[in-house]
């Protein structure tokens, strides 16, 4: 996922039949587009430092999850390219690759929960006029998390390294309760808008 492709060669070159980009790469621009959502908001509201800092790190992290989807596409095609080897040297290469490809997700599911008071704070300090850009900023960032975590558990079936998995496992759990947060910010505006 290129920053710079457009969106028709970026979604011809997932529905293409490669390996990648794939659902990694869909984790991340999930990402990246609530966090541009959140940086569009904080761009209509009323200016001061708590929207300044918002903006700012909602801009950054956005950044990050567009490196984050390059580096699934790498990390993925370093797990196949081991798969390819001997299978006398396979595992030597393999595991280091599987973990490196649980990782990115990771990295991507802990990028989307950094944002979660952000969003949050949005909801009352954000252009009220823009209150559904809000909602759907949290609904990204929560399928972000929600795709990214499939990853991570597909990688760790492989990973015969127990100690690595049962930290891993540990921080999927605690990335599932900042989610759920994520998933009551949208519940709760949609709760808002319904008809009396």
């Amino acid at each position: 996922m290129p920053a710079s492709e457009s969106i028709d060669d970026y979604l011809n070159s997932l529905a293409a039949r490669t390996s990648t980009p794939g659902g990694g790469a869909v984790a991340a621009l999930s990402g990246a587009q609530g966090c541009a959502l959140m940086v569009m908001v904080c761009q209509f509201s009323k200016t001061g430092p708590d929207i300044e800092a918002i903006k700012s790190r909602a801009d950054e992290t956005s950044r990050r999850f567009v490196q984050l989807g390059q580096d699934d596409v790498r990390s993925f095609d370093a797990v196949m390219a081991a798969y390819k080897l001997p299978a006398s040297d396979r595992q030597a290469t393999l595991q280091p690759a599987l973990k490196a490809a649980a990782e990115v997700p990771l990295d991507m599911i802990f990028a989307a929960c950094s944002l979660v008071d952000d969003i949050e704070s949005l909801v009352t300090l954000g252009n009220k006029n823009l209150i559904t850009d809000t909602a759907i900023a949290a609904q990204q960032l929560a399928a972000a998390i929600a795709a990214a975590r499939i990853n991570v558990l597909v990688n760790l079936r492989d990973i015969q390294d127990t100690s690595f998995n049962a930290l891993v496992s540990e921080r999927l759990d605690t990335a599932n309760a900042i989610a759920a947060r994520l998933n009551q910010v949208a519940a709760q505006i949609d709760a808002s808008l319904q008809p009396e």
